[in-house]
Protein backbone atom coordinates (compact mmCIF):
# COMPACT_ATOMS: atom_id res chain seq x y z
CA UNK A 1 0.00 0.00 0.00
CA UNK A 2 1.25 3.28 -0.73
CA UNK A 3 1.94 5.82 1.63
CA UNK A 4 -1.01 8.56 1.88
CA UNK A 5 1.08 11.29 3.36
CA UNK A 6 3.95 11.08 1.02
CA UNK A 7 1.40 11.41 -1.64
CA UNK A 8 -0.21 14.62 0.11
CA UNK A 9 3.00 16.21 0.79
CA UNK A 10 3.77 15.47 -2.79
CA UNK A 11 0.49 16.91 -4.09
CA UNK A 12 0.84 20.05 -1.79
CA UNK A 13 4.08 20.76 -3.20
CA UNK A 14 3.34 20.66 -6.90
CA UNK A 15 0.60 22.84 -6.37
CA UNK A 16 2.87 25.37 -4.79
CA UNK A 17 5.17 25.09 -7.30
CA UNK A 18 2.01 25.36 -9.83
CA UNK A 19 1.11 28.02 -8.29
CA UNK A 20 4.06 30.22 -8.67
CA UNK A 21 4.47 29.14 -12.10
CA UNK A 22 0.94 30.83 -12.62
CA UNK A 23 1.53 34.11 -11.24
CA UNK A 24 5.14 34.37 -12.58
CA UNK A 25 3.39 33.71 -16.16
CA UNK A 26 0.53 36.00 -15.20
CA UNK A 27 2.41 39.18 -13.93
CA UNK A 28 5.29 38.99 -16.29
CA UNK A 29 4.17 37.27 -19.68
CA UNK A 30 0.44 38.43 -19.93
CA UNK A 31 1.02 42.42 -19.42
CA UNK A 32 2.91 42.10 -22.73
CA UNK A 33 -0.21 40.77 -24.35
CA UNK A 34 -2.65 42.72 -25.81
CA UNK A 35 -5.26 42.99 -22.96
CA UNK A 36 -8.64 41.34 -22.88
CA UNK A 37 -11.76 44.04 -23.26
CA UNK A 38 -14.26 44.51 -20.36
CA UNK A 39 -17.69 43.02 -20.37
CA UNK A 40 -19.17 46.72 -21.40
CA UNK A 41 -16.94 46.74 -24.66
CA UNK A 42 -17.91 44.94 -28.15
CA UNK A 43 -15.62 42.18 -28.59
CA UNK A 44 -14.57 41.84 -32.00
CA UNK A 45 -13.40 38.16 -33.76
CA UNK A 46 -9.77 39.16 -33.15
CA UNK A 47 -10.00 39.69 -29.52
CA UNK A 48 -11.58 36.03 -28.92
CA UNK A 49 -7.91 34.77 -30.89
CA UNK A 50 -6.12 36.81 -28.67
CA UNK A 51 -7.96 35.01 -25.14
CA UNK A 52 -7.66 31.91 -27.03
CA UNK A 53 -3.93 32.51 -27.42
CA UNK A 54 -3.78 33.91 -23.91
CA UNK A 55 -4.95 30.81 -22.54
CA UNK A 56 -3.18 28.20 -24.83
CA UNK A 57 0.31 30.24 -24.53
CA UNK A 58 -0.68 29.63 -20.41
CA UNK A 59 -1.15 25.85 -20.72
CA UNK A 60 1.69 25.52 -23.27
CA UNK A 61 4.05 26.84 -21.08
CA UNK A 62 3.24 25.44 -17.73
CA UNK A 63 2.89 21.94 -19.22
CA UNK A 64 6.60 22.58 -20.96
CA UNK A 65 8.07 23.60 -17.19
CA UNK A 66 6.67 20.79 -15.61
CA UNK A 67 7.89 18.41 -17.91
CA UNK A 68 11.18 19.70 -17.72
CA UNK A 69 11.24 19.83 -14.20
CA UNK A 70 10.00 16.43 -14.04
CA UNK A 71 12.57 14.95 -16.62
CA UNK A 72 15.41 16.72 -14.93
CA UNK A 73 14.75 14.83 -11.32
CA UNK A 74 13.00 12.17 -10.16
CA UNK A 75 11.51 13.62 -7.19
CA UNK A 76 9.39 16.17 -8.65
CA UNK A 77 7.51 13.03 -10.59
CA UNK A 78 4.01 12.19 -9.82
CA UNK A 79 4.09 8.08 -9.96
CA UNK A 80 8.11 8.12 -8.93
CA UNK A 81 7.84 11.12 -6.34
CA UNK A 82 4.36 11.10 -5.01
CA UNK A 83 3.21 7.22 -5.11
CA UNK A 84 6.48 5.76 -5.12
CA UNK A 85 6.26 3.85 -8.36
CA UNK A 86 8.98 2.61 -10.72
CA UNK A 87 7.54 3.85 -14.30
CA UNK A 88 8.77 4.74 -17.80
CA UNK A 89 10.53 8.51 -17.03
CA UNK A 90 8.61 9.98 -19.90
CA UNK A 91 4.82 8.58 -18.98
CA UNK A 92 5.40 9.95 -15.33
CA UNK A 93 6.72 13.30 -16.49
CA UNK A 94 4.25 13.49 -18.92
CA UNK A 95 1.35 12.96 -16.16
CA UNK A 96 3.32 15.47 -13.90
CA UNK A 97 2.92 17.71 -16.47
CA UNK A 98 -0.44 16.75 -17.18
CA UNK A 99 -1.00 18.01 -13.34
CA UNK A 100 1.02 21.07 -13.41
CA UNK A 101 -0.63 22.70 -16.96
CA UNK A 102 -3.68 21.76 -14.85
CA UNK A 103 -3.09 24.64 -12.59
CA UNK A 104 -4.82 25.55 -9.19
CA UNK A 105 -8.20 26.16 -10.66
CA UNK A 106 -9.44 22.73 -8.69
CA UNK A 107 -8.13 24.20 -5.52
CA UNK A 108 -9.78 27.85 -6.30
CA UNK A 109 -13.11 25.93 -6.73
CA UNK A 110 -13.32 23.61 -3.37
CA UNK A 111 -12.03 26.60 -1.30
CA UNK A 112 -14.82 28.56 -3.25
CA UNK A 113 -17.82 25.45 -2.03
CA UNK A 114 -16.41 25.47 1.11
CA UNK A 115 -16.83 29.35 1.34
CA UNK A 116 -20.30 29.16 -0.07
CA UNK A 117 -21.51 25.96 2.33
CA UNK A 118 -19.99 28.33 5.37
CA UNK A 119 -22.58 30.90 3.81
Amino acid sequence: MYNLDQLLSYLVFIAVITFIVERIIENLLMPLLPPVPKKGEHPDQNIAKIVAFRTYLTLLLTFAFGFGLALANPRFRLLAGGLGMETAPLIDSLFTAALMAGGSQPLHSIIEQARTKKK
